[in-house]
């Protein structure tokens, strides 16, 4: 059987005392187990189950580079190489320090890419992997809203 675990980290400066929320989703999608506790706390609020676990952690988008970008035809063969220097001009911090996802060509050559820091990935993945848990998918918290084409879809939490 087959189960998501979905820990949503609120804040991109986080340590081990930092609240979550979690919850636990069979793999029909039904809600078994949900709470909120500190990093550090998490092993000992999930319960143990011998099913095939899938880890999710959702992560703040406020913490990355979300954007649209055209790749030029000459150079959508080599997209893994060339990617880095299209995206440049878009962040702040230097390209050799950041984390790429991309997502396939779109129409136009358009593709949608997501950019984080890799020190703030690994900091997420230590505290995480700190609690025996290994995420599997990374999402930004701002992509796990129902998306209607033409409609805007807002996010508020918080002060956020």
């Amino acid at each position: 059987m087959l189960e998501y675990l979905c820990i949503r980290l609120e804040q991109a400066d986080t340590d081990t005392s930092t609240l979550v929320d979690w919850l636990l989703l069979d793999a029909d999608g039904a809600l078994r187990q949900h709470g909120r506790c500190a990093i550090d706390g998490l092993s000992s609020e999930i319960e143990e189950t011998t099913a095939q676990r899938k880890v999710i952690a959702i992560v703040p988008s406020d913490a990355a580079l979300l954007t649209r970008i055209e790749i030029p035809a000459q150079q959508q063969r080599h997209l893994k190489q060339v990617l880095p220097f299209i995206v440049e001009e878009h962040v702040i911090d230097p390209i050799e320090q950041m984390h790429f996802a991309a997502t396939g060509l779109g129409v136009g050559g358009v593709i949608t890419v997501a950019g984080l820091r890799r020190d703030l990935m690994h900091r997420w993945l230590d505290l995480l992997e700190g609690e025996g848990l290994q995420p599997d998918y990374m999402f930004l918290d701002v992509l796990c809203l129902p998306a209607v084409e033409h409609h805007w879809t807002l996010l508020f939490h918080g002060c956020r």
